[in-house]
């Protein structure tokens, strides 16, 4: 094994959590605020500031050694949204290398937006269901990029879910799709 070298010390933080104390319990208030501006907001249960500093240091019995410091500042919220007979409680936190890049408007603003997209829904019935963690739109078409047209039968009907017919008109299967729930193989473990 080849003899290690000192690495040297990093601070990979800087400056980012040199605010005054004052300040960031003003950002944790105007978050607080800031969430209040929407009627929906029935009540905000907690409106916080949050951050961690970090120092490790590593060394071998090769002789490698160093070290490095990180950290970071967090806002987080606790609040509840009514609209109609749909009352929701959202919880979140946003959080960066700096204090000086969080932003307490924008921040309550995304809060209560993911929060207000729960608010009347429906219960799904009980049953097998994908799930989608992050949806990706549809392409736009252009000239250069036209959309395909969806798959047909070669008798020029849709194929049913879980079915797709290819250009030669064989039938193929979709992997990702079943026919209906409980039927085909079992889902994977998650």
């Amino acid at each position: 094994m080849p003899e290690g070298k000192p690495l040297g010390s990093h601070d990979l933080l800087g400056e980012g959590l040199s605010a005054p104390l004052e300040r960031k319990k003003e950002a944790a208030l105007a978050l607080e605020e800031a969430l209040r501006e929407d009627p929906r907001v029935k009540s905000v249960l907690m409106g916080g500031y949050l951050e961690r500093e970090t120092r490790l240091a590593l060394a071998s019995t090769q002789g490698a050694e160093g070290s490095f410091r990180t950290g970071l500042a967090a806002l987080m919220a606790s609040f509840v949204m009514a609209q109609g007979s749909s009352v929701k409680q959202g919880w979140d936190f946003k959080a960066g290398k700096e204090f000086h890049a969080l932003e307490p408007g924008r921040t309550a603003l995304e809060f209560r937006e993911k929060t207000a997209r729960l608010l009347e829904a429906q219960p799904l019935r009980t049953g097998r269901y994908r799930a989608i963690w992050s949806p990706r739109p549809w392409p736009c078409s252009s000239p250069s990029s036209p959309r395909p047209s969806p798959a047909r039968t070669p008798g020029g009907e849709k194929p049913p879910p879980g079915e797709a017919w290819g250009k030669g008109g064989e039938r193929a299967r979709d992997p990702h799709r079943r026919p209906h729930p409980g039927k085909g193989p079992p889902l994977p473990p998650l």
